[in-house]
């Protein structure tokens, strides 16, 4: 079975905020008046009368709830029948990308000398991508002669303002040299 509900009588209401003020009124009072150091009783009531005012407000009570009569949003009727289809929107512009707008640019070569060696050994290479392009994507690439065989990548990101890409490695061998270089996909 389904049952109706209804809203609390707008006596309620009103006698629900009046309770709450009342029961909440020293300890703002003391709260208002401790954080203005010294601000008047009259400047208190005041605050208060205006969160009652904000309370009833939320509330969305009417002028005639306020008189004894129901809320103005009582209760939602039935859906409706459907209306008509609307008509057809604009054709919308053709986007901006597509991969002849991307460019693929490298870094500079960070070369990182053997673990124990110093803080040589912690290599950082950032690709910037040209003017007026940001990072979509981006990597690193060992280089030769000494390709890194045992690295921990610190970190593979793009720039915080997305212009490049930066990639941090360390060499973790104390056997051999590592070189590497950051690559970035810009687009825009």
């Amino acid at each position: 079975m389904k049952g109706t509900s209804r809203l609390p009588s707008p006596a309620l209401v009103v006698s629900l905020v009046a309770l709450f003020v009342a029961l909440s009124g020293g300890a703002a009072a003391a709260t208002v008046v401790a954080s203005q150091q010294g601000a008047t009783a009259d400047a208190a009531r005041a605050q208060q009368a205006t969160r009652v005012a904000n309370l009833t407000r939320r509330l969305a009570l009417s002028s005639s709830s306020r008189s004894g009569g129901m809320v103005s949003s009582c209760c939602r009727g039935p859906r409706g029948p459907r209306g008509p289809r609307g008509p057809r929107g604009p054709r919308g512009a053709n986007g901006g990308f597509t991969t002849a707008n991307v460019t693929y640019v490298d870094g500079p070569v960070a070369h990182l000398c053997q673990l124990g060696a110093g803080s040589c050994a912690v290599g950082v290479s950032v690709a910037a991508c040209p003017v007026g392009k940001v990072a979509i994507g981006g990597g690193w690439m060992g280089d030769s002669p000494d390709p890194p065989v045992a690295a921990t990548v610190a970190a593979n990101a793009a720039a915080n303002d997305k212009t490049g890409w930066g990639v941090v490695m360390v060499n973790d061998t104390d056997a051999v040299t590592a070189s590497y270089h950051a690559f970035a996909a810009c687009a825009g």
